[in-house]
């Protein structure tokens, strides 16, 4: 598993939310977001919550996309997301 930082260059792999080579920057993640969720959770750019389903802790980066993109079910465009973290892979610059 890969951790990153604030200003982290990223691309999605393997996800059905989001096409493949999707590229962005780790950022925070804006108010509202941080406020739907639960106390906690958040800490920077990188979320930690415990699912119901029982598959162990699942960890997530707010990511900023380089250009609006739609999700996997056609809606959008978006700017930024919460992607899990085995959907990301740096970017070499």
């Amino acid at each position: 598993m890969s951790e990153f930082a604030i200003g982290d260059r990223v691309e999605t792999i393997g996800n059905g939310e989001w096409p493949d080579g999707t590229a962005g920057t780790i950022k925070n993640p804006i108010p509202p977001v941080v406020a739907s969720c639960g106390p906690g959770e958040w800490h920077g750019p990188r979320r930690t919550v415990q699912p119901r389903v029982n598959r162990g802790v699942v960890i997530s980066y707010y990511v900023r996309f380089d250009t609006p993109t739609d999700d996997g079910s056609g809606d959008g465009p978006y700017i930024e997301a919460e992607i899990e973290v085995e959907f990301l892979r740096p970017i070499s610059c």
